[in-house]
């Protein structure tokens, strides 16, 4: 039997996932996925970053849903990147992520802004990344309205360089 690395682990279950099924979301799959991560090493995640982009829709879905700043600064840079990426699904996943780490919650009046949630090291990444904003921008033309007032206060919260947003 044949060991395989944490690397080859994670682009195995992430090439049999499927980011809107009920196993994924529910059922676990991605609860797995996160668990490979948490494996990493160095020497993995650098392994890693020359593979991701050559992978198919779903698995980069996949992998923007399971990207937290907290794993390394690899996922920092890859959910920034994700939310640039041409598919749809894809970015989408990847800015609710970054809204999430960058204070924005959704309640039941809509979203609000939770520094509880912040990770301060990645509201900085997100403030200063380049080509953000104009992704965001993307995004909330095929949103619907709901969705988009989640986006719409993450520009704001970037905007403002992560000071209190009213």
């Amino acid at each position: 039997m044949s060991h395989r690395s944490p690397v080859e682990k994670l682009d195995a279950s992430l090439s049999e996932s499927d980011a809107d099924s009920m196993i994924w979301n529910d059922g676990g799959e991605s609860k797995l996925a996160e668990d490979i991560l948490s494996l990493f090493s160095e020497n993995n995640w650098l392994l890693f970053g020359t593979m991701w982009r050559h992978r198919n829709t779903s698995w980069r879905t996949c992998l923007a849903s399971i990207l937290q700043p907290q794993q390394d600064e690899s996922a920092v840079r890859m959910l920034l990147v994700l939310a640039g990426d041409q598919g749809l699904g894809i970015a989408f996943e990847a800015l609710s992520k970054i809204a999430f780490y960058c204070g924005v919650n959704d309640g039941s009046l809509g979203p609000f802004v939770d520094t509880r949630i912040r990770v301060p090291t990645f509201l900085v990444a997100a403030v200063n990344a380049p080509e953000l904003k104009g992704n965001i921008a993307k995004v909330i033309a095929e949103c619907a309205p709901a969705i988009q007032k989640r986006f719409e206060l993450l520009l704001t919260v970037l905007s403002s360089g992560g000071a209190s947003v009213a």
